[in-house]
């Protein structure tokens, strides 16, 4: 019987002992567990956004030249080429930085949240668009910059689109 007791009494003396860790091992699994989302979305955001960067490049450098061989259609346009390809990196480049705030989302309380996800998708592309048409540029520098920004903001719309629907 006096063991009986001993073993009942050494159980309540060590249960908050179990209690804890119990809980931080909740607590383990659980950091873990953020810890591998917020891997594993950040992944998936910079692969959209190196995706994004890239193929918008191309689709610019495309546009631009059609753009520019329609408007000047009788002349030698070899020597705007590099010109184009050059302008159209700087410009994503640009797009690209001002689109680096979608790193945030990485975090799983911003990613749920869709005003703020749609907020840090899209502001830096936005700004750059409503910042050309308001800059007083000559017209055939704001459609550059314009067919740029646009180009930008729809291919990363489609990889947004792909992203939340991958991630319901």
């Amino acid at each position: 019987m006096r063991r009986k007791d001993t073993a009942f009494a050494a159980y309540f003396t060590l249960r908050p002992c179990f209690n804890l860790l119990y809980e931080f091992k909740l607590t383990v699994l659980k950091s873990a567990c953020f810890f591998y989302f917020c891997k594993q979305i950040m992944q998936e955001l910079l692969k959209t956004l190196f995706k994004t960067f890239i193929i918008s490049i191309v689709l610019t450098i495309a546009i631009n030249s059609m753009y520019y061989a329609v408007s000047k259609q009788n002349e030698d346009y070899g020597h705007v080429i590099p010109l184009i390809i050059s302008g159209a990196l700087f410009l994503n480049v640009m797009l690209l930085v001002m689109a680096l705030p979608v790193l945030f989302l990485g975090y799983p309380k911003n990613w749920n949240n869709p005003t703020l996800r749609l907020l840090l998708y899209f502001t830096g592309p936005v700004l750059f668009v409503g910042t050309v048409l308001t800059m007083p540029t000559n017209t055939t520098d704001k459609i550059f910059y314009l067919s740029a920004g646009i180009i930008f903001i729809i291919v990363h719309s489609y990889y947004y689109y792909k992203l939340v629907k991958k991630t319901k």
